[in-house]
């Protein structure tokens, strides 16, 4: 019978998907830098200079500095964002390879995954590629339970009929010795 197969579990899967979800998460922050940043700047100069007049017009300033400044913001933006894609992909995809190269190497749609993975969104790669590999696993892990059911039923079955006719050669042997004197009466 050959040894149960491994099989992967979500828990396995979990620092892969968590860390493609926080990468995802910083790429998408700084696409919209030119947004948020010079609202956190502005928030940021305010709060230092306090709620009088002062911290008003500094907030204003900064709010002003960072509208004109919106290109030069959103260019960071993009280039953040492509570093954040590529990082976590990469960093993901040695995660994925330290657990099993299986997930890539025997899956027909996992190339398909990696590309979806640096294009589009690294956590939904990592999900979708983590959640067909269980899959397989556990229809694997079902049918080596079949298998070894069957087994395990056709060895009790005859070990079960090998005692039987241990049983039934004791009993021949018991009823009648041959050879042996028969007893007086």
């Amino acid at each position: 019978m050959p040894p149960r197969p491994k099989t992967m579990s979500w828990a396995t899967a979990t620092p892969s998907l968590v860390i493609g979800g926080l990468f995802d998460l910083f790429r998408y922050a700084f696409l919209f830098f030119w947004l948020w940043g010079p609202a956190v700047i502005g928030y940021g100069v305010s709060s230092y200079y306090g709620g009088g007049i002062e911290g008003h017009i500094a907030g204003a300033v900064a709010g002003l500095a960072g509208y004109t400044a919106t290109p030069v913001l959103a260019a960071f933006g993009t280039v953040m964002s492509i570093t954040m894609a590529i990082s976590g992909w990469f960093l993901v995809l040695i995660f994925i390879l330290m657990i099993d190269t299986h997930i890539i190497t025997k899956h027909p749609t996992g190339i398909l995954w990696l590309l979806e993975g640096i294009m589009g969104s690294t956590f939904l790669m990592a999900f979708f590629m983590f959640r067909a590999q269980i899959r397989k696993e556990r229809e694997t892990l079902k049918q080596w339970e079949r298998t070894s059911a069957a087994a395990r039923e056709a060895r009790e079955a005859a070990q079960l009929a090998k005692a039987a006719r241990l049983r039934a050669a004791n009993d021949n042997q018991t009823e009648e010795i041959p050879g042996a004197p028969a007893e007086a009466a």
